[in-house]
């Protein structure tokens, strides 16, 4: 799971009526997907995230839909359009009194959203946006497994076991579809690096891009 910049760059529209409503202390509409300012905080999102789920690194949508000139008039342009994910609250709790408050928002995965997180507990140094998030910091890789697990470097064991809690919570591991697709991204992966056929330009915007640094810093250490 990578740290993301969600700076807003081109859903203004939304971002001006998300800071009047702090700025007067309104309370926020009922968060609905058939809100208003819905596709372009999705869309806005996707383009903060590449295209993938915050949490798994999936690809949700092709980049083809991220480029600036779907953009106009701080608004996304096409209304109708299809993506797959979900717009999901970090803090589900937070969801009732601030439903559109825009640093509580993840595009995630459908099944991850729906039948994993839902509204579990979650800690914020987890954040993927939180300033001090660092996923080499916090969480290793196990080529061989194909898992994330906390980091071993850090000493504190209850920290370990909330880093691992977490893991569970956002479906980093989840054993269905998201264990299977990135053992295959590996699997591939490891075989292009062992042939010499590795091109890091072909990996550039793919998914999975935490394991491809794990990995990467791995076959370097070995070799």
């Amino acid at each position: 799971m990578r740290k993301i910049d969600k700076s807003i760059l081109y859903s203004t529209k939304y971002k001006n009526w998300l800071e009047a409503l702090e700025k007067n202390g309104e309370s926020h509409p009922k968060y609905e997907s058939s809100g208003e300012f819905y596709v372009d905080v999705k869309l806005e999102l996707l383009r903060c995230q590449n295209g993938l789920c915050a949490y798994t690194e999936m690809r949700l949508c092709d980049l083809n839909a991220l480029s600036k000139d779907k953009w106009g008039d701080g608004r996304y342009k096409d209304q109708k359009v299809k993506t797959a994910g979900q717009v999901e609250h970090f803090n589900s709790a937070l969801k009732k009194e601030k439903g559109w408050l825009w640093s509580n928002f993840f595009a995630a995965d459908d099944r991850i959203n729906m039948y994993v997180k839902r509204t579990d507990k979650v800690t914020d140094f987890m954040k993927p946006d939180h300033e001090d998030y660092d996923p080499k910091k916090r969480i290793e890789f196990d080529s061989k497994e194909y898992v994330y697990r906390a980091s071993s470097m850090i000493e504190n064991k209850n920290e370990r076991e909330e880093i691992d809690r977490m893991i569970e919570v956002l479906g980093i591991n989840y054993p269905g579809h998201v264990w299977s697709r990135r053992k295959a991204f590996v699997l591939k992966l490891k075989e292009e690096i062992k042939r010499g056929i590795f091109n890091l330009t072909d990996y550039q915007n793919t998914e999975f891009p935490t394991a491809l640094s794990f990995i990467l810093e791995e076959t370097n250490t070995q070799n």
